[in-house]
């Protein structure tokens, strides 16, 4: 049963690569889920026919699929919710989804059975229409469980209206330990250089440690374990003047698989700690990258409702991450609201020096899952 969505896992990095493009036209850090992304992109996929389930489906990498997307989710999170096992220190990994609807909404039954069923989604009522302040709390405060309090809300009560028929949720909550944990005494102020050629004073951590890296044009890279066999985190460092060129030309599957191919070596790694939280309404950079149909009056969600003109109104996502000494803490959730109308070892280590704007990923090694994507250009507070 593995196999599946070990072989489909590695689709996210598709996704994780369109959207970035996108999320990244501004000027500031950014972070998000691709796996919590294409996992609420799904649910909606369970409720969509016709052409808005084929755009949906080729813009997660599985036209064609069909009915059997969402059970390739379903074993995917099953295999996720194993990495959650007991490790020599606190890890943890956990995946929730939920269906809001409208207080007294006919939605059909065999799509909440199958939310219900096969993703273990919670089903929920509450009146987006006549207490849009008291719906938007009841469904951040399920947000704020299931990040472990992390992310403490997603939606207000002014993305609320009449027209509110049903919110997707998806929620993600990762905290673990490095496999070779930093040592706080060593961790000292040093020079982080940004785009507009202005340093700042950051905390940088550093360690000496066998990594696997690899180089490429324009570009480094380094997989940093976390303390169990399948979960990592992929630096990727381009070289001096080379960052938009690199950010360019970014494809996260090539990046995976340069890593997969380097061969350990010894690496002196300086990292700046750093948090990152960012939120995004995905409406216009999906539209952009395939998604268009399910936005538009002509949406065909009819496994859903048989509402005219139910449609999806918007896709809110919400990010952060901690990364330090010990280890990372990161959590997302996405809100879909629908609405009606090397060889061998050098002589001395390979330095690693972060101290300039570095992308980074999150990835399960086994199922190729993109769980988290990143770039920081300023660590500072």
């Amino acid at each position: 049963m593995a196999s599946g969505p070990i072989r489909k896992g590695a689709s996210t990095a598709l996704l994780a690569t369109s959207l970035y493009r996108h999320l990244a036209e501004s000027r500031a850090n950014v972070f998000f889920s691709p796996y919590s992304i294409a996992k609420a992109l799904a649910m909606c996929q369970a409720g969509a026919s016709g052409v808005t389930r084929d755009e949906i489906e080729a813009v997660l990498g599985h036209a064609g699929e069909g009915d059997r997307l969402l059970e390739t989710f379903s074993e995917l999170q099953q295999v996720l919710a194993s990495r959650a096992q007991p490790a020599p220190e606190p890890f943890h990994l956990s995946v929730a989804s939920s269906l809001w609807l409208q207080k007294g909404y006919a939605v059909k039954s065999a799509f909440t059975e199958t939310l219900r069923n096969q993703l273990g989604a919670d089903i929920k009522e509450t009146d987006f229409a006549g207490a849009p302040a008291e719906a938007a709390g009841d469904v951040n405060a399920w947000v704020e469980k299931a990040t472990s309090g992390k992310i403490r809300g997603i939606l207000s009560e002014s993305q609320l209206d009449a027209l509110t028929r049903v919110i997707l949720a998806n929620a993600i909550y990762f905290k673990a330990p490095w496999l070779n944990q930093f040592d706080e005494e060593h961790t000292k102020p040093d020079r982080f250089h940004r785009l507009d050629g202005r340093s700042v004073d950051v905390p940088m951590m550093h360690i000496t440690e066998s990594y696997r890296h690899a180089r490429a044009p324009g570009l480094q890279a380094l997989e940093v374990p976390y303390g169990n066999d399948w979960i990592v985190m992929l630096l990727v460092l381009p070289d001096k003047g080379q960052f938009e060129a690199v950010e360019r030309r970014l494809d996260v599957a090539s990046v995976v698989e340069l890593t997969r191919s380097a061969r350990s070596v010894e690496v002196a790694l300086t990292l700046p700690r750093f948090r990152v939280e960012s939120s995004f309404a995905l409406r216009e950079p999906l539209t952009r990258i395939g998604i268009q149909r399910a936005f538009a009056p002509g949406a065909d969600f009819s496994r859903v409702s048989e509402e005219p003109g139910f449609a999806l109104g918007d896709v809110l996502h919400k990010a952060v991450v901690e990364v330090d000494e010990r280890g990372t803490e990161a959590a997302a959730v996405t809100a879909a609201l629908m609405v009606g109308s090397a060889l061998g070892k050098p002589p001395k280590p390979i330095a690693f020096h972060v101290d300039r704007p570095f992308l980074f990923l999150i990835e399960d090694k086994p199922t190729g899952t993109i769980l988290f994507l990143g770039r920081v250009l300023d660590p500072s507070p």
